[in-house]
């Protein structure tokens, strides 16, 4: 699952664009929130994230610098924009920086899928371009997987990658395991949420184990 982070210092964006659209349906899960650029640095500096979704005007360090600052550091993130403001200077200095897409609130829920699904897209064949580094292949390889289980893809396209993402469809038969971890429903705290911070390096746990004695693909959803 790509990971996304969305900066914006409105609650009602903050709590409301989660439920716009079905992010898992996506390949995507929203894996923390910020209230403006700072945070969202903080937050990018110790986890990785590869979809950043993010406001222009914001108190402390708007989304222009935020852009910039993720530039400099050389972060290989795609940047959706979103803004109230309608002004082309607005714009022109973010497409300077290489974005995704600028959608103007309030947010169409088309637009919003068609701009995922193609930086999605976009993520996934740069990833097939260097599969040689063994994280890009995991995460192409658990993004193909959990659209394969949710059916979002067929059988065909599942099979046709396969071979490709080193996936073994030979078996007749494949053991499957579900490793639930509860959720805290009362905590509204920002950042990333408790639940990715457990469940990153549980199943980082579950991979090293089940690999050294068979072929798994663990995925999360």
């Amino acid at each position: 699952m790509y990971k996304v982070l969305i900066v914006d210092d409105e609650l009602f964006i903050l709590n409301g664009l989660p439920h716009v659209i079905n992010w898992e349906e996506h390949g995507t899960e929203i894996v923390a929130r910020a209230r403006n650029g700072l945070e969202a640095l903080e937050i990018m500096q110790n986890h990785d994230i590869h979809i950043l979704v993010t406001d222009i005007m914001m108190p402390a360090m708007d989304g222009l610098e935020l852009i910039k600052q993720i530039r400099d550091r050389g972060w290989n993130v795609k940047i959706i924009i979103l803004s109230s403001h309608d002004d082309f200077k607005f714009v022109k200095e973010a497409s300077k920086s290489g974005i995704e897409n600028y959608l103007l609130k309030p947010i169409e829920e088309d637009e919003l899928s068609n701009t995922i699904l193609n930086t999605v897209e976009k993520l996934e064949n740069e990833a097939n371009a260097t599969v040689q580094n063994h994280d890009n292949l995991n995460i192409v390889r658990e993004n193909i997987l959990y659209r394969w289980v949710t059916r979002n893809i067929g059988y065909d396209e599942l099979e046709n990658r396969a071979e490709f993402l080193q996936i073994d469809l030979s078996r007749e038969s494949y053991m499957v395991g579900i490793v639930s971890i509860l959720k805290n429903t009362k905590s509204q705290s920002f950042g990333i949420s408790s639940s990715v911070r457990c469940r990153l390096p549980f199943l980082t746990f579950v991979q090293k184990f089940l690999t050294v004695t068979r072929t798994s693909y663990p995925s999360t959803a």
